[in-house]
């Protein structure tokens, strides 16, 4: 079987819900429209899932076409739309009164806004790898799964934690092409306390990290390399974007093809 794509999230603003989209454009160093919106309290840190769990109490649903978005609380039924182009006096009216703090919006559509910017661009798992994590959580849903690790792209046709193929030891890097586009798998994601809550509470899980990192371990193949980096708490891969390639397009079915371990040095990044 080939590993072929499909899933692709993008997630327009920072911390919030995902869209699920059939095909992606590249931009400069992440998919285009990924993370372009951030919130930023007023010491200008971002208000994400790491800041506090309120986000993830925070429904968002966006039109990427029309550049709006709409808000409710989670098991709420008051919608408010806004335009993210136009109408930011309202829109961080709103989000000052969810959070109870000053939240001002900011744009950048260069990829600034990952929370590892230029090697961190797009990020990538296999579904195996969910199913078999959610076999190991009594009552974490495949898709709240999804939603604690936030991935752009899953892969399918392949086992769990085949993924780990698209990063070498620490100083080489793989090269891999997703149809015409390369990509560079740069090194694994270590995690933070994000998917250790409910995506939709913002309730902690007990014991998620203790509990992930001894699957990690015992469950991690035997040609994998993440023991090179120093301990288990680790998921989905970072990906680097040459210049070349943005513009090009990512679809649902297009397959995956590793190209081969390359010297890290050769990407000047």
């Amino acid at each position: 079987m080939t590993p072929t794509i499909s899933n692709i999230r993008i997630y327009p603003i920072k911390s919030l819900d995902p869209v699920e989209v059939k095909e992606a454009d590249i931009g400069k160093s992440s998919l285009l429209h990924d993370r372009e919106f951030a919130m930023i309290n007023k010491d200008r840190k971002f208000i994400s899932g790491k800041f506090t769990s309120k986000v993830n109490t925070l429904r968002s649903a966006f039109d990427l076409e029309n550049s709006t978005v709409t808000f409710n609380e989670e098991g709420s039924s008051n919608y408010m739309t806004f335009n993210l182009e136009e109408d930011n006096e309202n829109l961080e009216k709103y989000l000052t009164d969810f959070f109870g703090m000053s939240v001002t919006i900011i744009r950048n559509d260069e990829g600034k806004f990952q929370d590892v910017p230029v090697i961190g661009g797009i990020t990538i798992l296999s579904d195996a790898t969910l199913k078999s994590l959610t076999e190991h959580f009594p009552g974490i849903t495949l898709d709240k799964m999804r939603n604690r690790f936030r991935a752009n792209i899953e892969i399918t046709n392949v086992e769990a934690f085949w993924e780990d193929n698209l990063f070498a030891e620490p100083g080489s890097v793989i090269e891999f092409k997703i149809n015409d586009v390369t990509l560079f798998g740069i090194d694994p994601r270590e995690r933070c306390i994000v998917p250790t809550r409910d995506p939709f509470t913002g309730d902690t899980y007990p014991k998620f990290t203790k509990e992930f990192v001894r699957i990690r371990e015992h469950t991690l193949p035997g040609w994998s390399k993440l023991r090179d980096y120093g301990h288990y708490y680790y998921l989905t891969v970072d990906t680097f974007i040459p210049d070349t390639e943005k513009g090009k397009v990512i679809r649902l079915g297009d397959e995956l093809k590793i190209i081969g371990k390359k010297e890290l040095s050769i990407l000047n990044i």
